[in-house]
């Protein structure tokens, strides 16, 4: 059992950050993406070359289409503009 004077409480106050500071973490983030997408191919392609053409990725179902990385990048920009404004 779980005394009332072992329990230590912490406080903590949530960060507020400006504009320009999640616009640069919204860019960080879509540059890690970016890298993160041209991994993920790279190890696909490699994955195909031991496998053969026709392997397919188990994580990837079929009939499943990927949203483009466009898209994306998109969605980063609308939500880095509406932080804007």
């Amino acid at each position: 059992m779980i005394r009332a004077k072992t329990i230590k409480n912490t406080v903590t106050v949530n960060k507020q950050r400006s504009v320009e500071e999640l616009s640069k973490i919204v860019s960080t983030l879509k540059k890690d993406l970016r890298s993160l997408k041209k991994y993920t191919t790279s190890l696909e392609g490699d994955l195909v070359k031991v496998h053969g053409p026709t392997w397919t990725s188990p994580l990837r179902p079929q009939g499943v289409v990927l949203i483009p990385p466009f898209f994306y990048l998109r969605c980063l920009n609308i939500l880095a503009s509406s932080l804007a404004s």
